[in-house]
C-alpha cells in the first residue's frame, strides 16, 4: 500500500477573495501542495455524518419500500430493529477512522489489511457510485425536492399554476439544468474550503432541524379523518376529482404486505448505517480517536430515532391504508399528482405557504447537503491514488490558502454533470440501485475489521483493542456487521420488492466491479509516485 496523504496544520483565516481573484487563484495558485487542516470538530462531524445520510431524500425511498414489503405496523419496529443492527456497520467504520486516522477511507482501511487491491476496489466503488449520487442528487433536486414542494402548495393553496410548475420540474431538460446549477453550485462551495463548507452546513442543518420540527408538529397534531377531509377538498376544488382519499385507501386492499419488522431492515439499511461520511476525511478531523465514533454513533441514533418518530406520525396522521394505497401507485390511478413521498403528504399538512416554505428550505437541506460532501469524500480518495501513482499526481495538490484539492474536486463534479445527464436522459438509469455495491465496500471494511488483530495488530490501539471474552472489540463489531450485511444482501438479491436485484442493477454493479482492477492494472505505474 503507497502512502497516503495524512498531513494537517491548525486552520488560520482564509482570506476574503473577489470572483476575479478566486479563480485566478484557482487555476494557478492551486500547483503548490499544501497540508489539509483540521478543520472538523465533533459537531461537525455529527452533522456531516447525518447529511451523508441523504437522510430526507432516502426516507422517501425507506418508507415506500417498507410499506410494500412488511404492514404499516411493522414500520417503527423495524426502523428501530435496523438502527440497532446498522451500529454493528457504523462502529466497525468508527473504530477503524479512529485507529487509522488517513485519507481515503476503505482505501486504507481495506487496503492496509486485506492488500491493496481489494483496498482499491473498495475505494473505486465508493467513488464511482458516490458521484452517481452526485448526479442523482442534481436531477432528484427537481423531481423530487422542489416538485414535491410546488404539489403540496398547489393543493394547500388552490393554485394550478403551482402543479403545472411541478409538471415541468420533473422534465428532463428541466431536471438537468436545475441539477447543473446544484452540482456546480456545491463544486464552488466545496471549492471555497472546508471551514466555509462547515459554517454553510451548520447553519442548513438548523433550517433543517425546524424542517423536522414543523413536519413532526403538522403531522402530531392532525388524524386520518381531518387529512381525509383536507385532500378530497383540495383535489376537488384544484382537479375536480371527488373522494380521493377513500379510493386511494381502498386500493391498497390488493397491495397491503405481511411480514415481521424483519421484513423492513433492508428498506431501513437504505439510510441508516451510512452516517459514516467523516470516515473519508480522518486527517481533517479534530481529536480523531474520539470524534469519529462519538460523531458517527450519535449521528446514527439521532437519524434511527427521526425516521422511527416521523414514520410513527406519518402513519397516525394519514392511516396506514391510505399510504399503503399511496406506495401501490393508487394515487396516479385516480388522477392525483400526490407520491408516497414523506415531504408531499407531510406539507399538505401544514396548511399555510409561510410554514410550508421554511419547511420546504430545510426539508432540501436535510436531502441534499450530501452533494456537496459526496464530492469532499470522492476528492480525498482521488488524493490518496493520486499519491499512490494510480491518477495524476497534480490531484494530491492542496490549495495553499483554501486548503482544497482543487482538481480532484472539479473531477468529482465533471464525473457528477455526466452521470446527471444519464440520469436525466437515460430512462433506464432511474432503475439503478447503488446499494449492492456500497454493502459490498462495506462489508470488504468489516472484513478488514476481523482479520485486522491477526495481520496488523499493531494497528490496534485505545478502544478497538479492548476485548470481549478475549476477541478485540474492532474484530467483534466487524464480525457483527460481515453478518449483518449479509443477510441484507441476500434479502436484496431473493426480494425484487427492495429495488435491488433488477438486471439493470446487478449489470451497473458487475460493469463497475470489472472495471475497477482493470483500471488499477491499466493506471499502476503510468504516473510517477510521489518522492
Amino acid at each position: 500500500m503507497g502512502r497516503t496523504i495524512g498531513l494537517s496544520t491548525p486552520l488560520h483565516g482564509v482570506p476574503r477573495l473577489s470572483l476575479r481573484a478566486l479563480l485566478r487563484s484557482w487555476t494557478q495558485a492551486a500547483t503548490l501542495v499544501a497540508p489539509l487542516p483540521r478543520a472538523a470538530p465533533a459537531w461537525d462531524v455529527f452533522v456531516y455524518n447525518v447529511y451523508f445520510t441523504s437522510f430526507a431524500l432516502a426516507l422517501v425511498y425507506l418508507y415506500v419500500t417498507a410499506l410494500q414489503v412488511a404492514p404499516a405496523s411493522s414500520l417503527v419496529p423495524g426502523v428501530v430493529l435496523a438502527g440497532v443492527l446498522s451500529a454493528s456497520v457504523v462502529s466497525t467504520y468508527a473504530l477503524l477512522a479512529a485507529v487509522m486516522p488517513r485519507l481515503g477511507g476503505d482505501y486504507v482501511y481495506v487496503g492496509e489489511v486485506l492488500g491493496p487491491s481489494l483496498g482499491f476496489l473498495a475505494s473505486w466503488n465508493w467513488v464511482v457510485w458516490l458521484s452517481f449520487w452526485v448526479g442523482f442528487g442534481g436531477y432528484t433536486f427537481s423531481a423530487v425536492g422542489l416538485r414535491g414542494w410546488a404539489i403540496a402548495l398547489a393543493l394547500a393553496t388552490g393554485r394550478a399554476d403551482l402543479l403545472a410548475l411541478a409538471k415541468a420540474l420533473g422534465r428532463p431538460d428541466v431536471a438537468f439544468l436545475v441539477g447543473t446549477g446544484v452540482v456546480t453550485g456545491f463544486g464552488v462551495l466545496v471549492s471555497l474550503g472546508m471551514r466555509t463548507f462547515f459554517r454553510v452546513q451548520r447553519w442548513s442543518f438548523v433550517l433543517a432541524a425546524v424542517s423536522v420540527g414543523l413536519t413532526a408538529l403538522a403531522l402530531a397534531t392532525e388524524d386520518a379523518n381531518t387529512f381525509a377531509r383536507r385532500l378530497d377538498g383540495a383535489a376537488l376544488s384544484l382537479l375536480g376529482v371527488p373522494g380521493v382519499y377513500a379510493a386511494v385507501a381502498k386500493g391498497s386492499s390488493a397491495q397491503a404486505a405481511s411480514g415481521s419488522a424483519l421484513n423492513v431492515v433492508p428498506a431501513a439499511f437504505l439510510v441508516l448505517p451510512w452516517t459514516i461520511g467523516s470516515a473519508f476525511i480522518g486527517p481533517e478531523v479534530r481529536d480523531v480517536r474520539r470524534t469519529q465514533p462519538l460523531g458517527m454513533l450519535v449521528a446514527l441514533l439521532a437519524v434511527t430515532a427521526t425516521a422511527a418518530v416521523l414514520g410513527h406520525l406519518l402513519v397516525r396522521a394519514v392511516g396506514p391504508s391510505f399510504l399503503v394505497g399511496l406506495a401501490s401507485g393508487a394515487g396516479e390511478r385516480v388522477g392525483i399528482p400526490l407520491r408516497p413521498y414523506l415531504h408531499e403528504v407531510a406539507f399538505l399538512s401544514l396548511g399555510g405557504s409561510w410554514p410550508l416554505a421554511v419547511a420546504a428550505i430545510g426539508y432540501l437541506c436535510l436531502g441534499w447537503m450530501y452533494v456537496g460532501q459526496n464530492v469532499i469524500n470522492s476528492a480525498r480518495v482521488l488524493m490518496a491514488w493520486a499519491r499512490d501513482g494510480l491518477v495524476p499526481p497534480r490531484w494530491a495538490e492542496v490549495h495553499p490558502r483554501l486548503h482544497v484539492p482543487c482538481r480532484a474536486t472539479w473531477a468529482v463534479v465533471a464525473a457528477g454533470e455526466v452521470f446527471l445527464a444519464l440520469v436525466c436522459f437515460a430512462p433506464s438509469v432511474h432503475l439503478l440501485s447503488s446499494i449492492l455495491a456500497l454493502s459490498l465496500s462495506a462489508g470488504l471494511a468489516c472484513l478488514s475489521a476481523v482479520v485486522l488483530p491477526l495481520r496488523r495488530p499493531e494497528l490496534l490501539r485505545g478502544v478497538a483493542a479492548r476485548t470481549v471474552a478475549g476477541v478485540p472489540l474492532l474484530a467483534l463489531v466487524g464480525g457483527v456487521g460481515l453478518v449483518v450485511l449479509s443477510y441484507v444482501d441476500l434479502r436484496y438479491l431473493v426480494d425484487g420488492r427492495y429495488g435491488a436485484n433488477n438486471l439493470e442493477s446487478l449489470l451497473a454493479v458487475a460493469v463497475v466491479l470489472a472495471a475497477g482492477p482493470a483500471y488499477r492494472r491499466w493506471a499502476s505505474g503510468r504516473w510517477s509516485r510521489s518522492p
